[in-house]
């Protein structure tokens, strides 16, 4: 069944692109050609493993609160490669016709990044209270309740849920536990679109620089480290077969062990605890000028620290560095009787350095964008056929912006504040997707959350918003703030250009890996709406974990 020709890490076959004198194959050889069958299987199985993360959220993280879905990369998705990869040499010996590819696996691996993260804390778990919010606040009798419900009737019909039962029902729970979905069905078809619209807008920017950043400036995608060795031949590129699997066991179980104790300690508090999570230094620093060091935290995470290890060093030093320097100066700060909150300003300080590189990004990807554009158009160059993954590429990203400007203004949401808020959104998307690509920094918050929607008003000021655009703006800015706070456009970046540098690894092409994600994404984001109405009409929002 497997096509045994080799590959080379971009996917060509070896004799298409045979090195010269000096010089070596760029990255391991893949096991064969990724054929539409192959495919179609590794989808189904992607599919599969998404929808049963989505029970498990549903029944255990949405109840327990305790998280099966979070992580970076997420857990489920790693889980994968390494049952897959064991799984694999197994299966080669015993049921050679069975045994997945390495294209396949890491094909798995991109859709559960995808789709797993939508049924997850930061995307429609964080995006549904604000459709909700004003109207179950809106019944309180007092005076601010009634400020609420006045504010609430500026989201439209189609926008948001009304009806006092529908939303005490989502905060409270029912007795049936059944979701009002003709109350409901008009907001999620129209908001499913609007992620949707953002989802292609972002594999449609991947695919324009992913050539910039992946061939010509061979980033490192350090968080790729594992599932890539892990998929390779032999795991890894240094001593004997049988010493790298066994040193790779052993550092799993370090961790799996750790993780497993407090895990189990949460479930069952009879089981002992283990070393705990993190160590707070709040009790070592109770007097000034010391306090600023309060809020020091010492996470206890030996999987982070192993895949810190892939982290450029200069990157994790100036992390160390820097995080360092600002305490100080909060330290001084406060010596120096400056009692100003959030100094040194950390969150705003690095909000506009993601604005400055984000325009540098830009800037450098100048003529990128000026050779893609003129391979998808090339105009009067008749001998020339235009490059249709491009010319696509480009109808998305600008049918993404147009449809995200639409659906903002047949809201009521101008476009004088939509439009640059969208633009911040675009900057921190670029940057934090160059951020995952070439540091592999594994964890989620590497932005000033919230900053996107605060930079923008404290900018125009609020008096000025207000002349531009009325109180309807201003609640519908309000209602979308969840995609400043949390990072649903920056995360889907991110993965997918780990998805684009896994089919330049794993020979995956182009269509095959936008359909496959395409697929994660429709599958993950139903998933994710019913995960959360359903538990929330079974035993309420207040209630869930």
């Amino acid at each position: 069944m497997l096509n045994q020709e080799p590959y080379t890490s971009g996917g060509r076959p070896a004799a298409e692109a045979r090195p010269g004198a000096g010089e070596a194959v760029a990255g391991p050889r893949v096991e064969g050609e990724m054929t539409w069958r192959r495919a179609a299987v590794a989808i189904a199985v992607g599919l599969a493993l998404i929808l049963l993360v989505a029970l498990a959220i549903r029944y255990l993280e949405m109840v327990t609160g305790q998280y099966v879905s979070h992580g970076v990369p997420p857990l489920p998705a790693f889980a994968a490669v390494l049952v897959l990869s064991l799984l694999r040499h197994f299966l080669r010996r015993r049921f050679p016709r069975l045994a997945p590819t390495r294209g396949q696996i890491l094909l798995i691996y991109a859709m559960l990044t995808i789709g797993v993260v939508l049924n997850g804390g930061y995307h429609v778990r964080a995006f549904l209270p604000h459709l909700t919010a004003l109207q179950y606040l809106g019944q309180d009798g007092s005076g601010g309740g009634s400020r609420y419900a006045d504010y609430a009737r500026y989201l439209p019909a189609w926008y948001a849920p009304h009806g006092e039962e529908v939303i005490r029902g989502y905060y409270e729970g029912t007795r049936s536990g059944a979701i009002p979905w003709d109350v409901w069905l008009r907001p999620v078809l129209w908001w499913s679109l609007f992620f949707t619209a953002v989802f292609l807008g972002v594999f449609s920017l991947v695919h324009l620089i992913h050539r910039q950043w992946i061939r010509d400036e061979k980033l490192a995608f350090p968080l790729l480290t594992l599932p890539l060795a892990m998929t390779a031949e032999d795991w890894s590129a240094y001593g004997s077969r049988a010493g790298r699997r066994a040193l790779f066991v052993a550092g799993f179980a370090i961790p799996a062990v750790f993780n497993g104790l407090n895990i189990l300690h949460a479930l069952y508090p009879s089981v002992p605890e283990g070393m705990g999570f993190y160590v707070s230094l709040a009790d070592y620093f109770p007097n000034r000028p010391w306090t600023p060091l309060q809020s020091v935290i010492l996470f206890q995470m030996p999987e982070a620290i192993g895949i810190g290890y892939f982290v450029p060093l200069d990157v994790s030093f100036s992390t160390w560095v820097f995080y360092l320097m600002h305490r100080a100066i909060a330290v001084g700060g406060t010596a120096a009787g400056y009692d100003q909150p959030s100094f040194p300003f950390v969150q705003d300080m690095g909000a506009g350095a993601y604005i400055a590189v984000g325009l540098m990004l830009l800037w450098g990807l100048r003529r990128a964008f000026k050779e893609s554009f003129r391979r998808a158009f090339p105009g009067e160059d008749r001998g020339r056929r235009p490059d249709l993954g491009e010319r696509w590429a480009w109808i998305g990203l600008a049918g993404s912006m147009v449809f995200v400007l639409g659906f903002c203004r047949a809201a009521g949401f101008s476009l004088w504040l939509a439009a640059p808020y969208f633009a911040i959104i675009g900057l921190f998307v670029v940057v934090y997707a160059r951020m995952r690509a070439e540091t592999g920094v594994p964890f989620g918050f590497m932005y000033p959350y919230g900053l996107p929607k605060e930079m923008l008003l404290n900018a125009v000021t609020i008096p000025q918003a207000l002349a531009w655009a009325g109180p309807q703006s201003l609640v519908l800015f309000s209602s979308m703030a969840w995609i400043s706070r949390h990072h649903y456009a920056m995360e889907q970046a991110a993965n997918q250009m780990d998805s684009a540098k896994l089919a330049e690894e794993g020979a995956i092409p182009r269509r095959t890996l936008f359909v496959a994600l395409l697929l994660a994404f429709a599958v993950g984001l139903a998933a994710a709406f019913w995960v959360h109405l359903s538990t929330y009409y079974d035993i309420g929002s207040n209630m869930a974990g």
